[in-house]
C-alpha cells in the first residue's frame, strides 16, 4: 500500500528532472515520486494550457511474465538485496491515461523515500532488464519510485476529547482507555473487556480474563503460547458484534437527544419577549451548543459506519500468551484465568497514548464520584478528582492492605471503595471486602472446583450491580490509581450480579505472569 509524502507540487520552475519526478505518477492517489524508469522519454507539458496528464495503474492476468513469474519474480528481491536497493514492493503493472488504452509492461519498483538516487536506480534498472531478457522479455520495462509498504490496520484508536465534547462519552469505546471492549475473532458474539497494558521489551500487551478470547472447554484447557511468526494467530478485535451496534446506537441517541433539545430551545425563545435579553441570550447559546452537538455527532456517526464497520479493521492484536484456567492455584487458591493479548503497534498513536489510564465518563458526575469515593472529609482535602476524567493508574495494592484497608468511609471505618470500566456496565463504583470469599463451580459432569476470591459489592443498593456478563477482564482500581484486582465473573440467581469476584492483582502479576514473562512491566505512568 502506497503512503502518500508531503510532497509540493510541482511548478513551472522546476527544472525537467525534477517536474518529471513530481509528475510522472500524477493522477495515482498517493502521488509517488519517480525516480528513474525505462522507456520512452518523458514529455513535459507545453503551451500555455499545458497541464499534467493523470495516469492510472492497471492489473495484468493475461501476459507471458504470467507463466514464468514464479520462477522468475523471487530473482529480483535477490538481485535488488544484491545492489543494496532498498526495495519496499515489486509489482507487475501497466499505466494509462485515463479513459485511454494502457501503455507497456512495467516492473514497479518501490523502494524508501530518499533511499535512492537516479544513477543508482539507472544501473539497478540495467540489472533487472538482464533477468527479464534471460527469460525473453524484452520489452517489459523497469520503474523505481518512493513508496513504503504499511499493513492495512484500519484506522487507529482515538485520542481523548473534553468532558464538554459532543462525543465525550460515545467515543470512549474506539479510544485506548482502559475497559477496551473486546472480542476473539473466532466468536465474536462473545465479548469481554480488555483490563490492562503491560510492557515487555518493545512489545505492549493488554491483559484480560482467558476465557474471554478463549472461551472455555473441557478438552482443550490447555496453554495456548504463540511463539513463532508461523503459528495462527487468534486475533482479537475491538468491538464484538454487539458491542458495535450498540456503539452505532448510542451516537445516534446522541443525535436524537441534542435534536429534541435543538427544538425545545427554540420554542422557548418564540416565548420569550425582547425585554427578557438576559433569559434570551442563555437561550441563543443553549440552541447554538445542541445545534453543534447534532452536526459534530452527525459527522462521527458517519466516520465510525464507514471506518470501523468491517472486523478486519477492528483487529487489535493477537493471543500471545495464555494458561489454562485453573481454580483453587498455589497456596492461595486463587483463581487463575488469563490472557495477554500482544498489540497490533500501528493501532495506538503512541505520541498521544495515556498509558493504564480508567476514562471515568461523564455519568457519573464529578461531584458524585468525588463524594463517594472519598466519602471522609480528611481523604478529599489530598486526593482530587482526576484531570480530563482520566484516572491514572500507578501502584498495586499489596495484600495486607487488601485485607487491611486504610482508607475511611463517611463514619469514619475501614474500607476499600473501588472502580472499574467493564464492555456490559461502563464505569460503576463498589465496595470490596477484607475476607476472601471461596467460589465453588460445578460442571456438567457433577465435578465442581473451589477457588478464593476478593468480592466486590454493589456501592449501595440504589447504584445496581458492580458487574454483569461481558465485565469479565476488566481491572478493577481505588481512588488513588492501585491496581485491585482482574474482574473473573460474578454471583446472583439471573443475569444480574449480586456479588463480583476477581483475582487479586499483586498475586496474579507478580507470581504468576512474571513467572512466564520475567521482565514484563506495568506500562509506565505517562505525562
Amino acid at each position: 500500500m502506497d503512503v502518500a509524502d508531503e510532497t509540493p507540487p510541482a511548478s513551472p520552475q522546476d527544472s525537467d528532472a525534477d517536474f518529471e519526478a513530481k509528475s510522472y505518477y500524477y493522477g495515482l492517489p498517493s502521488k509517488p515520486i519517480s525516480i528513474y524508469h525505462t522507456g520512452a522519454a518523458w514529455k513535459r507539458p507545453t503551451g500555455p494550457e499545458a497541464q499534467r496528464v493523470p495516469k492510472e495503474a492497471r492489473p495484468i492476468c493475461v501476459h507471458p511474465i504470467a507463466d514464468v513469474w514464479d520462477e522468475l519474480g523471487p530473482q529480483f528481491p535477490e538481485y535488488l538485496d544484491s545492489v543494496n536497493v532498498k526495495w519496499t514492493t515489486i509489482d507487475v503493472t501497466r499505466f494509462a491515461e485515463v479513459e485511454k488504452d494502457a501503455g507497456p509492461v512495467f516492473l514497479w519498483v518501490g523502494v524508501k523515500p530518499g533511499s535512492l538516487s537516479r544513477e543508482n536506480a539507472e544501473v539497478a534498472a540495467v540489472g533487472c532488464k538482464k533477468l527479464l531478457e534471460g527469460f525473453e522479455l524484452p520489452d517489459i520495462e523497469v520503474a523505481f519510485r518512493e513508496s513504503l509498504f504499511t499493513r492495512s490496520a484500519g484506522p487507529q484508536l482515538l485520542n481523548y476529547v473534553s468532558s464538554v465534547h459532543a462525543t465525550a462519552d460515545v467515543r470512549s469505546p474506539l479510544t485506548p482507555a482502559l475497559g477496551l471492549h473486546i472480542a476473539a475473532q473466532a466468536t465474536p458474539h462473545l465479548e469481554g473487556t480488555g483490563g490492562i497494558y503491560i510492557r515487555e521489551g518493545a512489545k505492549v500487551f493488554v491483559l484480560t480474563a482467558r476465557h474471554v478470547v478463549i472461551p472455555p472447554n473441557a478438552r482443550c484447557n490447555e496453554l495456548y503460547s504463540r511463539t513463532k511468526a508461523s503459528q495462527v494467530r487468534r486475533d482479537v478485535f475491538l468491538l464484538g458484534s454487539k458491542a458495535f451496534q450498540e456503539e452505532l446506537k448510542s451516537i445516534m441517541l446522541g443525535i436524537e437527544r441534542q435534536a429534541i433539545l435543538v427544538d425545545h430551545y427554540k420554542e422557548e425563545l418564540k416565548g420569550l419577549g425582547e425585554a427578557e435579553a438576559k433569559e434570551r441570550k442563555r437561550f441563543e447559546d443553549l440552541l447554538q451548543e445542541a445545534e453543534e452537538a447534532v452536526d459534530t455527532l452527525s459527522e462521527f456517526h458517519g466516520e465510525v459506519a464507514k471506518y470501523w464497520s468491517a472486523e478486519s479493521l477492528r483487529v487489535l492484536g493477537h493471543v500471545a500468551h495464555s494458561p489454562p484456567i485453573s481454580v483453587g492455584t498455589g497456596p492461595k487458591r486463587f483463581t487463575e484465568d488469563w490472557a495477554l493479548i500482544e498489540l497490533d503497534g500501528e493501532k495506538i498513536d503512541w505520541k498521544a497514548f495515556k498509558g493504564n489510564v480508567i476514562d471515568l465518563g461523564t455519568k457519573i458526575s464529578v461531584a458524585d464520584f468525588t463524594l463517594k469515593m472519598y466519602p471522609h472529609p480528611t481523604a478529599r482535602t489530598s486526593l482530587k478528582y482526576p484531570r480530563g476524567r482520566l484516572l491514572q493508574l500507578r501502584d498495586v495494592i499489596k495484600e495486607d492492605e487488601l485485607r487491611h484497608p486504610t482508607m475511611l468511609d463517611a463514619n469514619g471505618e475501614e474500607c476499600l471503595l473501588v472502580v472499574k470500566n467493564g464492555n456490559s456496565t461502563g464505569v460503576t463504583l463498589g465496595r470490596a471486602t477484607g475476607i476472601m470469599s471461596f467460589v465453588r463451580e460445578y460442571f456438567k459432569d457433577g465435578a465442581h472446583e473451589t477457588s478464593m476470591e476478593l468480592a466486590i459489592y454493589p456501592y449501595g443498593n440504589k447504584d445496581g450491580a458492580f458487574s454483569a456478563p461481558g465485565d469479565s477482564g476488566a481491572i478493577i482500581a481505588d481512588g488513588k490509581g492501585r491496581i485491585v484486582g482482574l474482574l473473573t465473573g460474578g454471583a446472583g440467581q439471573t443475569e444480574s450480579t449480586d456479588v463480583t469476584y476477581a483475582t487479586p492483582f499483586y498475586w496474579l502479576f507478580d507470581e504468576r505472569i512474571k513467572e512466564h514473562f520475567p521482565n514484563a512491566y506495568l506500562y509506565p505512568v505517562t505525562t
